[in-house]
Order: C-alpha cells, then sequence, then structure tokens
C-alpha cells in the first residue's frame, strides 16, 4: 500500500492517471502553457512567478533537482518555500479543450474570486466549515512566454488521503477509529449543507486527514457556492463515487447544492461497513476506490458483489443504508437525498422505509 503522507497536494496525484500532461487549451484569445511549460518554469521560478508575497521562496525539486509536479487534467501544483520559511501550494492551470467553460482567463478569474469571497464572508462569521481550505488568486501570478497568467495559492497541507488513513487505521487494529470518522463525515457535510456548499468531487484522494485528525477538502474545481449559482461546470467527479447515470455513458451533471448527495452516501456506508467487516477492505478496496466501483457495482447493484456482502451484514444499519444505496443508484440522481436525509430514512421501522430494491 503507497503512503502520501506529507503531500498537501495527494488530490492531484490521485488524478495523474488521467492526464500527465494537459493538451494546448485556448485561453481568452491566447494559448494556456502546457503542463511541461510550467515545469520547465519552475527550474527557474524567479524569473517566472510574479506574485510579490512569493519573491525568494524556493520550489521543492527531488533527487534529480527536477522540480516535484503533482498534475491532473486541469492543474499541476508545486510546493514552494516562502523566506519566511511557509511552505505554499502553487497551483497553475492548464484546463483540457473539451472544458468549454474555462478555456476564457477572465471568466476563471470571476469563479474563483467569488467562491474566495464567499469562503472569506463564511470565516468572518465563524461558519467557515473547518474541512475548507482558503486559497488566494492571484491574477498576475506567472508569466510564461511574456503572457500574464493565474495562479492559486493555499497552505500546504500535510496528512494523509482517507484511503492512506483507513489502510493505517485497519493496520493497527483500530477498526474503531473508522466509526468515528464516518460520525465526523456525517457532521462535516451536514455543515457543507448549512452554508450552501457542494465540493461536488469527493472521492477518497480529495479528503486529507491532517496529523491532528482535522479534515480536510482539496480540489475545489468542482464546487458550488451560492455567489456561482447559474454557472455551469462540466466535470461530473469520480465514477467510483458518482451517480452512475452520469458517468454510464457520460452526461452533463446539475450544477448545484445537490452534486454531494450521492457521493457523500458511498463514503459513509464505505466507512460504516469497513469498520463492520474490515475483510472487505482487502477484497475491493484499490488505489481508485474505498470498497465501491462505479461500473462493477453502481450500474447493475443487484449484481454486485460488494452489495452482496453487505447485505449479508449482522448491523442493521449497514444493510439498511446499503439498500437505500442500491435503490438511489438504480434511479434518477436528482432523487438521490442529503446525507442526513438518507440516514434518518433508513433508521425509520421497515414499514415505513421505501420499497427494497
Amino acid at each position: 500500500m503507497k503512503t502520501r503522507a506529507g503531500i498537501g497536494a495527494a488530490v492531484l496525484v490521485a488524478l495523474a492517471a488521467m492526464a500527465a500532461a494537459a493538451p494546448t487549451a485556448q485561453a481568452g484569445g491566447r494559448r494556456w502553457p502546457v503542463r511541461k511549460r510550467y515545469v520547465d518554469a519552475m527550474y527557474n521560478s524567479h524569473q517566472y512567478i510574479r506574485d510579490p508575497k512569493l519573491a525568494g521562496a524556493s520550489v521543492s525539486r527531488d533527487g534529480k533537482e527536477r522540480p516535484i509536479v503533482y498534475s491532473g487534467s486541469f492543474s499541476s501544483v508545486f510546493k514552494l518555500k516562502t523566506t519566511s520559511g511557509r511552505r505554499i501550494a502553487v497551483r497553475v492551470f492548464h484546463p483540457d479543450e473539451q472544458v468549454k467553460e474555462r478555456q476564457d482567463v477572465a471568466a476563471l478569474g470571476r469563479r474563483y474570486k467569488a467562491l474566495g469571497k464567499y469562503l472569506g464572508s463564511l470565516r468572518s462569521k465563524n461558519r467557515l466549515p473547518p474541512e475548507l481550505v482558503e486559497f488566494a488568486y492571484v491574477e498576475d501570478g506567472i508569466r510564461i512566454d511574456g503572457e500574464a497568467l493565474p495562479i492559486m495559492k493555499l497552505p500546504w497541507v500535510t496528512g494523509r488521503n482517507l484511503d492512506d488513513w483507513v489502510d493505517r487505521r485497519l493496520r493497527q487494529n483500530r477498526k474503531g477509529a473508522l466509526g468515528a470518522l464516518a460520525r465526523n463525515w456525517r457532521a462535516s457535510i451536514r455543515d457543507m449543507r448549512t452554508v450552501g456548499i457542494a465540493h461536488g468531487d469527493l472521492h477518497h484522494g480529495n479528503i486529507v486527514l491532517e496529523p491532528d485528525g482535522v479534515m480536510r477538502f482539496l480540489d475545489y474545481d468542482s464546487m458550488y457556492a451560492p455567489p456561482l449559482d447559474g454557472l455551469k461546470n462540466s466535470e461530473i467527479g469520480h465514477p467510483n463515487f458518482q451517480h452512475p447515470k452520469y458517468h454510464f455513458p457520460p452526461r452533463t451533471r446539475p450544477f448545484d447544492k445537490n452534486m454531494d448527495n450521492f457521493s457523500a452516501l458511498v463514503i459513509y456506508v464505505s466507512l460504516l461497513a469497513i469498520e463492520d467487516n474490515p475483510s472487505l477492505w482487502k477484497t475491493y478496496h484499490n488505489d481508485y476506490n474505498l470498497i465501491f466501483e462505479g461500473e462493477r457495482d453502481f450500474v447493475n447493484p443487484d449484481s454486485s458483489p460488494v452489495f452482496r456482502d453487505l447485505l449479508a451484514s449482522q448491523n442493521p444499519q449497514v444493510r439498511n443504508l446499503s439498500r437505500a444505496l442500491m435503490r438511489y443508484a438504480k434511479g434518477e440522481p436528482d432523487k438521490v437525498p442529503t446525507l442526513e436525509r438518507a440516514i434518518k430514512a433508513a433508521e425509520k421501522p421497515w414499514y415505513q422505509r421505501p420499497a427494497s430494491p
């Protein structure tokens, strides 16, 4: 089992397999640089980074003195250390040409500025969920081939991705920690819902547990918040955590506060089920999931080996929530309730619950 402890941009590690280098894309009449062009620039970062607050910052390098980069299909992250000793994650953008709403630099800036302002307003009111990390969007953050391009700065989060955290607890024979995390997960999703935010791509690689136990959500490319109402977002999230009707075959997903309903339940059921039966982890986990696989388990849940095992659980909560997840997977995505409503419905007497699948 690989360990990614100390990698704050771990979400992008999980996405790296999606695209080693994004194609060149149009950026409001210009061309977005490809990933390699950013990497080349980071060899001499002081010549390219324009943000004065990063003046003199050094880029983390590997044993061969190459800039370390964590890449996905939309962006890449570099770890910088400022002259004051702070460690900063710097994101640069190279959006895929197919994501039309991200080709215009100005539109990209408006999206992130609105989101950043909203997170800041929540913090000022002591309403910002602790799972969210504030960021700074700098329009003229880096210059490539003479063009001013944006960067995003955020604190470098140190911790373990959710799957690494689960694996470590099981190896320590501490399965009870998964139940505690499930309770925290329920509270976290409830807090996000209260302030009108949906992450949009909740999966094991986007969730980091810090050493002190604080849970952090990373990667806000798909995030919805009230100021973004009416905008579009072409991303449909990780197929092993999203409703199957958005992926098999792919189709546009509504961009609203309900985007996390299905994935939140998938993660909650997974944690409870693994706590109840740790052997599920060895049987069904891989680097791309917790225990569920979208095409294998959500497209036709009646023939899913995972659901078969969960329905045989001695834990009634695992059985009831698994039945609910099967029913939601077979239905329409817009009929999936919030995690809180799904849990409460599963707690009702059998004769008050919706019909089993």
